[in-house]
């Protein structure tokens, strides 16, 4: 799987989780102190999202970061099944690409 496609599938998980929640952007994104630019960027998978981010959009959402990178919504399911090779495939592919381009946050 590409990078752009890898945050594609992200963006559209966050988008997801957070519509499950009843978040619109603004809020999610006063919550994670960056723009509301910056999480319809991440939604739509025109800006790759650092994993830090993730992680702190997973604290916000109330979400597993397993659910914001494959969509899994039953986590003990998915941890009975032991994460199968795509999923690490593309967390490797996610934490190796994001960490080659280091972006600033935006405040």
């Amino acid at each position: 799987m590409t990078a752009p496609a890898i945050a594609a599938v992200i963006g559209a998980n966050i988008r997801a989780e957070r519509e499950t929640r009843g978040f619109r952007q603004d809020v999610l994104a006063e919550r994670l102190k960056v723009t509301q630019a910056t999480v319809s960027r991440w939604e739509s998978g025109e800006r790759e999202i650092r994993i830090s981010d993730l992680l702190d959009v997973a604290g916000v959402l109330g979400c597993s970061l397993l659910s914001l990178i494959d969509g899994a919504h039953d986590d003990a399911d998915a941890y009975r099944q032991g994460y199968g090779d795509g999923w690490r495939e593309c967390a490797e592919d996610v934490s190796a690409h994001l960490s080659r381009k280091p972006r600033g946050r935006v405040s």
